[in-house]
């Protein structure tokens, strides 16, 4: 996976490869429903695998393990 954690760049988010880039940024515009082309000609330095690691991220982040019912009879 390509992020970086520069805290003394970004207040310690998670950014993209080193750049200034903060995958938060990414993941809102994405929910926002700005293409994957667009995001790529606003940022020339971003690749296509940058924004699949940024979804990698997200879905590994909120990614918890499921606590097993007390209430279910074992």
């Amino acid at each position: 996976m390509q992020m970086s954690n520069f805290p003394y760049l970004l207040s310690e988010f998670c950014c993209i490869r080193g750049m200034r880039i903060r995958v938060t940024d990414i993941l809102e515009m994405l929910a926002e429903n700005v293409s994957i082309t667009e995001i790529l000609e606003d940022f020339p330095d971003l690749e296509l695998a940058d924004i699949q690691a940024c979804l990698i991220f997200a879905a590994r982040r909120t990614d918890f393990p499921r606590l097993k019912n007390l209430n279910q009879n074992a």
